[in-house]
């Protein structure tokens, strides 16, 4: 006969254990199974239930390396009675079957429908699942990951992605920003503890702080690592750490590289989700770390129905926040090195002015600048901005406004004239799509070449070469014109 038991307090016992949170080896996991008194024959099927528990064993065994093997013990059904609440109790029903919860390092009670618990929930080391659904092949995995301390994993857009071809570069926020981006706090398609209800391996920060895998520590310098993916059991390296206080002492974030493909448990991952995944705890609210979605210009905003699907990073693609790049150089080969910082140039070769402080004009840098129209920094997104001044914009009006860069006298020779400025995201009214820059003084006729200032700033941005005379005075002007413009600095290197 099946043990009758009232629905109170099911998930308050059988939690009480003194044993370490088990990851390796083999973890002896009870199974609870519920049926209410007014449920007519089993709820699911023994085939549901061999498939499910099949399914999450192999699961842990793909994600652990091999590590961790489950075994589970499956209590006869117990029937309750009374409508479905949280406040129930199956220790004595499981007692008098001979079953002490205790003895297991997990329980995981499997109900029809428990109000106010959706389909899945955990308590430490207790679980519920609801039962005879395709979503238990997730939830069970998910569960188990939260009983291992596994929080929800998050996603985060935040950068600029540029693109030359099909390569692209994602310029994130450099090291002094630490807020910023759009956090999903359950956004991450690419952890089983994110909500997209398909499953896929745990992260590689979730599998080490299982103890399942043992990250390379990146020590600063140009080193090359090849990945194994987190689908492939017995691989030499899963993951890369890069602890930023290197660079800046202050610093709390922290980057997880790792690979993905759509084999094994990653089998359903969409093909754009496939690669290197990028990952950064510590800054942006990500305090348990958050995927970095590889295409921030892709306005997919990750959520329970609709996550990111393209987050990965492909061979050829970069990633840099102005500290470090990482360069995707081959399939699961990724190149870290110091971001590139321009070689040193000799006293006399290179000009270089930057703008000065809303509303004035003078001595900066390498030469001097002047202004017509108005010039300020309202509304101008600054992460990337040459420093030390913040860059100026000039809206669209009907008065122009033009910001002149003009050099001391310069020795004769050929120059490169370059520009840098913030990138803008921005659109419509505050659009930076076709702004003009003229390049003046030099033995030719003036050249003005459009900019489109919304991509690919925060470096140097070549505007061309140019002859000059001796003791001639390089000009650079920007003018508004019919778009907004940003006025930032600009560099005359001659050329070798």
């Amino acid at each position: 006969r099946l043990a009758v038991a009232s629905r109170s307090r099911i998930f308050a016992r059988g939690t009480t254990s003194t044993r370490n949170w088990q990851s390796e080896g083999k973890m002896k996991i009870l199974i609870s199974q519920v049926q209410w008194t007014e449920t007519v024959g089993e709820p699911w099927t023994q085939a549901w239930l061999t498939k499910l528990l099949t399914n999450t064993r192999n699961f842990f065994l793909e994600n652990s390396d091999g590590k961790l093997d489950i075994e589970w013990k499956v209590a006869p059904f117990i029937r309750m009675a009374g409508t479905p609440s949280p406040e129930i109790s199956a220790y004595a029903p499981l007692m008098a079957l001979g079953i002490n919860p205790n003895d297991y390092e997990r329980g995981v009670y499997i109900s029809p429908g428990l109000a106010g618990y959706g389909k899945g929930y955990n308590w430490g080391r207790t679980s519920w699942i609801l039962g005879g659904i395709d979503y238990a092949y997730f939830s069970l995995p998910h569960e188990l990951g939260h009983s291992f301390g596994f929080p929800h994993a998050a996603s985060l857009q935040l950068g600029l992605t540029e693109y030359i071809g099909t390569a692209k570069t994602l310029r994130f926020s450099p090291l002094e920003y630490t807020t910023g981006g759009s956090l999903n706090g359950t956004g991450d398609p690419t952890s089983g503890m994110g909500y997209s209800g398909n499953l896929s391996n745990f992260s590689s920060i979730e599998r080490a702080s299982a103890g399942w895998i043992t990250p390379a520590i990146y020590d600063g310098g140009d080193r090359t690592y090849d990945l194994t993916a987190a689908s492939v059991r017995g691989g030499s390296l899963y993951a890369v750490k890069v602890p930023m206080a290197m660079f800046k002492s202050s610093s709390t974030r922290v980057y997880w590289f790792e690979r993905r493909a759509q084999s094994g448990f990653d089998g359903r991952l969409n093909t754009g989700n496939c690669g290197i995944v990028v990952r950064v705890r510590g800054d942006f609210g990500a305090y348990y770390g958050a995927g970095i979605d590889a295409t921030s210009r892709t306005a997919t905003y990750g959520s329970p129905n609709n996550p990111l699907s393209d987050m990965a990073f492909q061979v050829g693609d970069s990633f840099t926040d102005d500290a470090i790049q990482m360069d995707v150089i081959g399939e699961g080969k990724i190149r870290i090195r110091p971001a590139l910082v321009a070689a040193p140039i000799a006293a006399g070769m290179a000009f270089v002015i930057d703008n000065l402080p809303a509303g004035a004009s003078g001595i900066s840098g390498d030469g001097e600048v002047s202004f017509t129209g108005i010039w300020k920094t309202q509304g101008v997104q600054q992460m990337r901005a040459y420093k030390p001044n913040s860059a100026l914009a000039a809206y669209k009006s009907t008065v122009p406004a033009t910001y002149t860069f003009k050099t001391r006298p310069m020795p004769a020779g050929r120059y490169d004239v370059a520009i840098w400025y913030p990138p803008q995201i921005s659109s419509g009214a505050y659009a930076c799509v076709a702004v003009p820059f003229t390049v003046s003084g030099h033995t030719a006729a003036d050249v003005t070449k459009t900019f489109d200032q919304r991509f690919y700033g925060g470096q140097w941005m070549l505007h061309g070469t140019y002859d000059f005379a001796e003791g001639a005075q390089g000009i650079v002007s920007v003018t508004n014109g019919t778009d907004v413009a940003i006025a930032d600095a600009v560099r005359f290197l001659k050329a070798v």
